[in-house]
């Protein structure tokens, strides 16, 4: 495994995610913010992706502010051309007025992967001119660093919040994002923002959540997963393995602690449920 820490003085990042996307059969992106020439900066790598069988997701924060409209647009065009391509998107704000922020960046050649985790957004600010720093990890799934990148991408993924987009949320974002121009000049729209970012958020309560899929836990998370007895079971139920998942992560000292906490990232994605002090319920395969 590889690791190391890059910023955009000797490495811009869009030379690196381009490099990275070459031959690609997956690539995976968690951003807050997404803009058109950002996204031009990888389109034609992600489209090879696309062509050549490949998936490829992207998870995006619909702020109003910083993720252009046109940007998303792109995204959810590119998601019903291709049905191996995928578009997700969390509210403006959550309950709790928490800001969906990542830039996480995850590719995968056969066994291999590289995860770029940091300050980059998906924007040509954030891959080529800002002052950037992002840790670069390259190894496989079996290098818990990789295991917990993915770990956290599916937990964002399969957080509540996450919606599949539709035809009326890109146009809802869409009056958003121009409503949010015209506020720079103009602060007679702010209560017409107000409605607009009420009716986006009401209308993505209704949209579906993406779909768990086996592909989606990698590493540690898959593991466990895989063990997990159907209806009720234990945590002593899944330390009975402790031993196969050694093998795979020698370099683990406490795998019970570990499987603990894919236990609870799993009743994060609605997997499983917590049923008591130790004990746990399969809700679905």
């Amino acid at each position: 495994m590889n690791v190391r820490v890059i910023d955009n003085f000797e490495a811009p990042l869009d030379r690196l995610l381009s490099d990275a996307l070459t031959e690609a059969q997956e690539a995976r992106f968690a951003v807050g913010f997404v803009s058109k020439n950002g996204l031009a900066l990888v389109e034609k790598r992600v489209l090879k992706v696309l062509e050549a069988g490949g998936d490829v997701e992207f998870i995006v924060a619909l702020d109003g502010e910083a993720t252009e409209s046109g940007a998303v647009r792109l995204l959810y065009e590119l998601s019903c051309c291709y049905e191996c391509a995928s578009l997700y998107c969390y509210p403006p704000l959550g309950p709790s007025k928490a800001l969906y922020h990542p830039k996480m960046y995850l590719v995968r050649h056969a066994e291999a992967r590289t995860c770029i985790i940091g300050s980059s957004n998906l924007t040509n600010a954030g891959l080529a001119q800002n002052l950037e720093v992002n840790v670069l990890i390259e190894g496989d799934a079996t290098d818990e660093p990789v295991s917990d990148a993915y770990g956290a991408y599916a937990r964002l993924k399969h957080d509540r919040r996450c919606v599949s987009p539709d035809d009326h949320l890109i146009d809802l974002y869409e009056d958003l994002w121009q409503c949010s121009e015209e506020l720079r000049t103009s602060k007679a729209r702010a209560q017409k923002q107000r409605a607009l970012v009420k009716a986006l958020g009401q209308h993505m309560k209704g949209l579906p959540c993406p779909e768990r899929r086996r592909s989606d836990l990698i590493g540690w998370l898959g593991m466990v997963y895989d063990v997990l007895p159907e209806g009720e079971f234990t945590n002593r139920d899944v330390y009975r393995y402790e031993k196969q998942f050694k093998e795979h992560y020698p370099n683990n000292e406490n795998v019970q602690a570990k499987i603990r906490q894919q236990l609870q990232r799993l009743r994060d994605m609605g997997v499983v449920e917590h049923s008591g002090p130790g004990r746990w319920r399969l809700v679905t395969r």
